[in-house]
């Protein structure tokens, strides 16, 4: 850090210098007085001149002070002590304006997520409660009180160039450093463990938003006042509803228990820094449902339990099975007889737990092969060593019980699934021991990662076959870019797409390059994704075969993995490609074409981006522009982009959207036409535009 740390902002030059003759003067003849050696003398002048410092800067830090002079005091401090570094941010300088003294501050990317200003402004606030700001700006917090003034932050994030303002009013700052003094605030064991509190949060939302399963996403933690929160979203589905999880309340609170016991060093930091901890599930809508919450005492009882902890009978753990593992089974039990595949029961006994399921005729065919079973067998494996270790991680605690994961294992026998097809007698046993589990492959090395997974693609490869084979006797042959898609061939696990490349496109084709973008480029588009998602839940391949005139054959194949890749890059990623792609190859190309005649009176003159919209820039020409009705317009232009149809029209929309642009419609004319037309000095403009939300509902529409 810049600067020192000494409180007196005032010492500097002659005074300091003065003090430390005084000092010498009066204590040197004492010292020879008595005969002290000159060691010790040296000792006792430095100790009795930190002391008289320190008490002459205790003096003035006490002292009033004016307007004039704090602002003089802010400079100095902003030489001395300016860039001021810290984990997350950095004081660039201080300054002051009339009434206020501000803290330039760059913070880096998502300090607090989304930088929501509210618990921004309240962190802020505390770091002066619980006196974490530095030494070298307390003087000047304390100070505002005698200017009557206020303090603001000015910040700018580090990435972004977000900029936000947080003003606290001279009443608020005031009462901001008279919390200090309060009990609440004085306790520096207290303050030192929130500051490693903030700290940990910032580092844990660093890997935040996290899907932890298919129904639930860890958003955020944070820490207000007292409390620290920790957000999930929830996403309903039809086997799990906001209602069954808020009935699981005294399971997920027992399960968060046993979490908090195994890591006391966490808890003792809950403890020193005084917080209840409460965990919050929220639906998409961001509308709060469910509320687990801990106080501060119930953290302090289970602090004191972590140490007694012993490990779990045998008895403790058919416990913890049938109240933690059975009780959220039962949740997905279903009695709808219009699914194909319904778990019906679950039941735990002689250490074994059974799963029961009722399958439509469909599901079997020709019936459960031994080579399905086998396949259900070990898929079913794989899944449940998943499950198991995501529930218990190395261990959990049941009434007072450590239960580890091995001792789990060698506790259970085994997991029975029973496959009862609906309206015969015929069933299927698969039964699953714990050797199987403890041995299973990784799920990378089998094509299925659960019995219901199964059974769902096998019925989705069904109807994707039968929709592919309408597709093919009434669309085939197709034309193409460049030429015609002539078959489509479903072999094994890939997908193939045989095209001739007609003699007068070769010179384009050989312009193609076939690579993994221009397949992505492809999903992205055209309105496609939602075949290639299917592609993806089949785990298929695809491959391109493109027959040239000259008997030569290029092929190119992506796999599943690149698909969902394609399918799945992250928005912004996207968003910056798009807009590259535009810049780079869709505007220079248009440009080309122009000026372009759309119709007797409108020429396209030129496109580009102007403040983040994809812009046509028109001339009108032959007729006065103040004649055109600017609500018939704009309701012209609106039916033709909500009735594109073609395939380009759409991918360049699609694009636009994608890039985050809005588009606009510029219309003026040329200086001779508004000579023409107009007597006033200033050339009349039209300008419609629409929105990126507003071009999203008509593609929708």
């Amino acid at each position: 850090m810049k600067g020192s740390r000494e409180r007196g902002p005032f010492f500097s030059g002659t005074d300091a210098h003065s003090l430390k003759i005084v000092t010498f003067a009066v204590f040197f003849p004492m010292s020879m007085k008595n005969g002290v050696t000159h060691d010790n003398t040296l000792t006792r002048l430095l100790l009795w001149g930190v002391f008289l410092t320190l008490m002459s800067a205790g003096s003035l830090y006490a002292q009033p002070i004016d307007r004039e002079m704090y602002a003089k005091v802010v400079g100095m401090n902003t030489k001395r002590n300016c860039p001021y570094y810290e984990e997350g941010w950095v004081v660039n300088k201080l300054r002051y304006t009339p009434g206020y003294l501000h803290f330039d501050i760059t913070l880096q990317e998502n300090f607090i997520p989304g930088n929501d200003s509210a618990q921004l402004r309240q962190y802020l606030a505390d770091r002066i409660r619980y006196r974490l700001e530095p030494d070298e700006f307390n003087y000047l917090l304390q100070k505002l009180g005698d200017i009557n003034g206020g303090f603001v932050y000015d910040i700018v994030t580090d990435s972004s160039q977000t900029r936000l303002t947080l003003k606290y009013p001279p009443a608020e700052a005031r009462q901001i450093w008279i919390d200090r003094s309060k009990p609440a605030y004085k306790d520096n064991k207290r303050w030192m463990a929130r500051n490693r509190l903030f700290r940990g949060i910032r580092i844990a939302n660093m890997g935040l938003p996290q899907q932890i399963d298919e129904f639930t996403r860890a958003d955020t933690v944070f820490l207000t006042q007292d409390t620290l929160f920790y957000l999930f979203t929830f996403f309903e589905s039809e086997q799990l509803r906001k209602e069954q999880v808020k009935a699981t309340l005294p399971q997920i609170r027992n399960q968060i228990k046993s979490n908090l016991q195994l890591q006391p060093d966490y808890l003792e930091l809950l403890v020193e820094a005084r917080t209840t901890l409460s965990y919050r599930h929220l639906d998409t809508l961001g509308v709060l449902f469910a509320e687990t919450q801990f106080t501060n005492s119930d953290l302090m009882d289970l602090l004191k339990t972590s140490g007694k902890l012993k490990p779990a009978t045998d008895e403790q753990i058919d416990h913890f099975i049938r109240e933690q593992i059975l009780e959220k089974e039962t949740l997905v039990i279903s009695n709808d007889p219009g699914d194909s595949l319904r778990l019906t029961s679950v039941d735990y006994a002689n250490r074994t737990i059974q799963y029961t399921y009722t399958v439509i005729p469909e599901y079997y065919q020709d019936g459960m092969t031994p080579e399905t079973v086998e396949l259900v067998r070990k898929s079913t494996a794989v899944h449940l060593n998943r499950i198991f270790n995501i529930m218990m991680g190395n261990s959990a605690v049941y009434n007072g019980g450590i239960i580890t994961l091995d001792r789990f294992y060698q506790h259970i026998k085994g997991v029975q699934m029973l496959y009862m097809e609906e309206g015969t007698r015929r069933t299927t046993d698969v039964f699953i021991s714990t050797e199987d589990i403890l041995n299973s492959p990784s799920l990378d090395s089998i094509p299925m990662n659960s019995t219901v997974e199964y059974f769902h693609r096998k019925m989705l490869y069904e109807e994707f076959r039968r929709e592919m084979d309408e597709f093919i006797a009434d669309s085939l042959p197709m034309v193409v870019d460049y030429g015609t898609l002539d078959s489509i061939l479903f072999v094994r696990d890939t997908l193939h797409f045989h095209y001739t490349v007609a003699p007068d496109k070769i010179g384009l084709f050989n312009d193609y390059k076939l690579t993994q973008k221009d397949y992505r480029d492809l999903i992205w588009f055209t309105d496609t994704e939602e075949f290639y998602e299917t592609l993806v839940e089949l785990g298929a391949n695809t491959t391109q075969h493109w027959h040239l005139p000259n008997d030569s054959l290029c092929s190119i194949t992506y796999s599943t993995a690149e698909i969902q890749q394609a399918i799945e890059m992250p928005e912004e990623e996207v968003r910056q490609e798009m807009r590259k792609m535009l810049l780079d190859e869709v505007i220079p190309a248009v440009n080309m074409e122009c000026p372009f005649q759309e119709d007797d009176f409108t020429f396209l003159d030129s496109v580009g981006i102007q403040n983040g919209m994809y812009t046509h820039y028109y001339k009108v020409v032959g007729a006065p522009i103040e004649a055109i009705n600017q609500v018939d317009l704009r309701w012209h232009l609106q039916s033709a982009l909500m009735s594109i149809n073609d395939e380009e029209g759409l991918a360049l929309l699609n694009m636009i959207v994608k890039a985050g642009y809005g588009v606009c419609y510029h219309f003026g004319q040329p200086t001779t036409e508004q000579k023409k037309s107009k007597k006033t000095p200033t050339p009349v403009t039209i300008q419609i535009c629409f929105t990126k939300e507003e071009l999203t509902s008509f593609l929708e529409e």
